[in-house]
């Protein structure tokens, strides 16, 4: 690696607009329409995109995982909103930075949940079935990771990571939860 590499200012990568890692909000729903036919079984992988504003997956339904590592959702607006969306896959945000809130709603993921080495300023999951393990290990939730009545079949894992509130209510979890080596700031519920 280059020991001078250089530091990404998002937004200001937004405002140039001639970036071509810069993809609209609804790029996802574009793909799907487009590939209908042509879809791979491995799913839609999209790594280092950086979204301007923000990304709805709202209505979404996946027959295979969902993958948005490495990106960057930045700007005053930005969010990745998720509800009533279904996946027969995974959805992964590793390594991710969205510098409001990720919210996931209504939804079911039939794989696991990842969002490991992730910054966000507020996470919340609610109401939402995941089959899988959810693994948010190492992340920064600068607020409040909330997760409010969900199910969970594998594993909780949030070892490691930092947030200033966790609130964990009226949730189901069959496997194991870690919350080893994890630092609130404010509490935890």
């Amino acid at each position: 690696l280059n020991k001078h590499a250089q530091q990404l200012d998002s937004i200001k990568t937004c405002e140039e607009t001639k970036d071509l890692r810069i993809l609209g909000g609804d790029i996802i729903k574009v793909l799907i329409r487009q590939a209908k036919k042509d879809s791979d079984s491995t799913g839609i992988r999209i790594i280092g995109a950086i979204f301007c504003s923000y990304l709805d997956l709202n209505g979404v339904s996946l027959p295979y995982s969902l993958v948005l590592d490495r990106s960057i959702v930045a700007g005053k607006d930005s969010l990745i909103d998720i509800r009533n969306f279904r996946t027969r896959g995974d959805l992964s945000l590793d390594n991710t930075v969205v510098y409001t809130s990720v919210r996931i709603r209504r939804s079911e993921i039939s794989g696991s949940l990842y969002a490991q080495r992730a910054f966000f300023n507020k996470l919340e999951i609610g109401d939402s079935t995941i089959k899988g393990s959810i693994k948010l290990d190492h992340s920064l939730i600068i607020e409040t990771l909330n997760l409010e009545n969900i199910s969970v079949d594998g594993d909780l894992d949030i070892s490691s990571s930092y947030f200033s509130a966790l609130e964990i209510l009226k949730t189901r979890i069959d496997g194991v939860l870690d919350l080893s080596r994890t630092q609130a700031r404010c509490t935890y519920d």
